[in-house]
């Protein structure tokens, strides 16, 4: 099998014309730092949250689902302010599940959120016009209401398809179901049957290093008590391995560890990524304790031979405030290379796993505050390149700026204009010391650690390409010329530069990524 997750692949530039970024950033005293949240009051209750550049103008949005129909965009001002450009109001009702992926790779992201409508449980897709207004809307029938989705290319063809996981019913076991556009509307092509009657998370990666994306679902057995609320009795994460044309086969599932009793933490969010650097995609599972004044879990799973073998490593103690529901997220909020844990408590400080390498954390108390009704959303709200955090509640949307102290290497670049040379720079390298310039046309993520490098892991989504080269002068300054192609796409890309260093690339450092747009 082709293993494409570990070594970064040559490309010339007549592939890509966008992007500009930078990563990586040194803490300060050790302490990852947020500014206070500032909230953006909505109409109504939000119940989801997502961060995507839906009107391309190179700067990120924020998307709420609100109140019983209501879906909203409201667009970045470039200066910490954010202004209502749109609203969906057949949206349906308990809106929840907000994602965004470029499903119909028209170089702008759509809307994915899960509703009724009708009376009928639904996923909503909402196809972006690229001015973030709606192209079309389309609507896919479910028979249960659903607790999670997932996107992935899943069959060879480069259109995105769909995942949802079933939630709770008190009888019947959960499915996983797969949808794939034909014909201009979404058709249901793969069902899976899981041993549990609760789903909890879905989330799509390349588990067994073959090249292509597969499926890990989280689910509960569990049934629901009047006082009490949801008791588990059993849970674990189901592979699903993909065949590489898009046909699932389903694994031996890992047993995960959990709290027995009313009062336990059971598991909720799943979280892939590779923890470690070793380019293997590992597991987090988040464990929220809600009804009693004890800590959430979280725990570390790690994935050896390419996913054929798991081991549960480290678990964590995190918050734990009394009626504080908690939820989590990943990214690289140090920039210093692998992949942080962030858990946000509703109205209480909110805690950071901060990885400290091979699997170990160390707990990172902030002193922010925000509301908490669903997973929090990631993303560069303020174009430096670190990775900020948005949350919702009843009044609104909470925005977390991230402001870690960086001291690091800085990427630079001019403007992407089709046609026209453009330059890439770097500065605050070793004289001599090799700079590679990447890119994706995929957005800002999370990369398996990358062997050349050190192990370190972007914050570009694969699949990832080098633009090009260059060294460093007398100055420490980097710089890549290239000639954006005039007929390049108008599209967005995130880049991001690693200067090499120490022997096979172990002391690498990355910069704080950035976006940009191929534009006329």
């Amino acid at each position: 099998m082709r293993d494409q997750r570990r070594n970064l692949h040559s490309a010339t530039p007549a592939l890509i014309a966008a992007g500009i970024g930078a990563s990586g950033w040194t803490i300060a005293n050790g302490q990852t730092q947020f500014d206070e949240a500032e909230l953006i009051p909505t109409p109504d209750s939000v119940s989801g949250v997502a961060i995507a550049d839906m009107d391309g103008d190179g700067w990120r949005d924020l998307i709420s689902c609100e109140g019983l129909e209501s879906v909203r965009i409201f667009a970045n001002q470039h200066n910490g302010q954010f202004t209502l450009i749109g609203s969906h109001f057949e949206a349906g009702a308990r809106l929840s599940g907000l994602r965004t992926a470029d499903i119909d790779r028209s170089g702008s992201p759509d809307l994915i959120w899960s509703s009724t409508f009708r009376g009928t449980y639904s996923l909503q897709v909402y196809f972006n016009a690229g001015d973030g207004h709606a192209a079309r809307l389309e609507r896919i029938p479910l028979g249960r209401e659903p607790a999670a989705v997932a996107v992935g290319d899943f069959t060879p063809g480069g259109i995105l398809e769909i995942a949802a996981i079933d939630g709770f019913d008190p009888v019947e076991p959960s499915h996983v179901h797969v949808f794939r556009m034909r014909g201009g509307a979404f058709v249901e092509t793969q069902t899976f049957l899981l041993d549990n009657n609760h789903g909890r998370d879905l989330v799509a990666g390349d588990i067994d290093g073959d090249g292509d994306t597969d499926l890990v679902a989280l689910s509960i057995e569990s049934y629901y008590d009047t006082y009490y609320g949801i008791k588990g009795e059993a849970a674990q994460a189901d592979v699903l391995l993909n065949d590489g044309l898009g046909t699932f086969s389903i694994a031996d599932p890992i047993p995960l560890p959990f709290e027995t009793g009313f009062y336990g933490a059971l598991p909720a969010n799943l979280h892939e990524g590779d923890f470690d650097g070793d380019g293997d995609i590992d597991l987090a599972v988040f464990s929220p304790n809600f009804v009693a004044q004890r800590p959430n879990l979280v725990e570390i799973i790690e994935s050896r031979n390419s996913g054929s073998q798991w081991i549960p490593r480290n678990s964590y103690a995190v918050g734990g405030e009394f009626y504080a529901y908690a939820r989590s997220a990943v990214a690289d909020f140090d920039t210093d290379g692998d992949l942080d844990i962030l858990v946000t408590q509703d109205n209480a400080n909110q805690w950071v796993l901060v990885n400290d390498g091979s699997l170990a954390f160390h707990q990172e108390e902030l002193s922010v505050r925000s509301g908490n009704e669903a997973i929090p959303a990631v993303g560069d709200l303020d174009n430096d390149g670190q990775t900020d955090v948005a949350t919702c509640d009843r009044f609104g949307i909470a925005v977390l700026l991230n402001a870690t102290p960086y001291g690091g290497p800085l990427l630079a670049h001019t403007p992407l204009n089709r046609g026209v040379e453009a330059t890439l720079a770097v500065a605050d390298a070793q004289p001599g010391e090799r700079v590679d310039f990447l890119y994706t046309t995929h957005g800002a993520g999370n990369s398996l650690g990358v062997r050349q490098l050190g192990g370190i892991t972007l914050d570009l989504n694969d699949p990832i390409q080098i633009l090009g080269t260059a060294r460093a002068d007398s100055n420490g300054v980097a710089q890549f010329r290239f000639t954006v192609p005039p007929r390049a796409p108008l599209t967005e890309v995130v880049l991001q530069a690693v200067i090499r260093r120490g022997p096979g690339g172990a002391d690498s450092v990355k910069t704080p990524f950035r976006t940009a747009r191929i534009t006329d």
